[in-house]
């Protein structure tokens, strides 16, 4: 994250100064704090792994899909 806001800065700024790139960092951490992940409870886990039983692939990309869905 921080090379990222580095890269902001240097866009808003033209140069990645300390202060700029505190400044940044700053409004992130305060539009942007992070969430807590979210993950699957063991019935859901359960109902995804029945479903998909011999596709192991299917199975991963469909708790995948969950996951992503629940953080998003």
């Amino acid at each position: 994250m921080n090379e990222r806001i580095k890269e902001l800065a240097e866009q808003v700024y033209g140069s990645a100064h300390h202060d700029d790139f505190k400044f940044a960092e700053l409004i992130v951490k305060e539009c942007c704090p992070p969430r807590p992940w979210v993950g699957l409870t063991k019935e859901e886990a359960k109902e995804i792994s029945l479903a998909n039983r011999p596709y192991v692939i299917d199975m991963i990309a469909a708790l995948e899909a969950r996951l992503k869905e629940k953080n998003t």
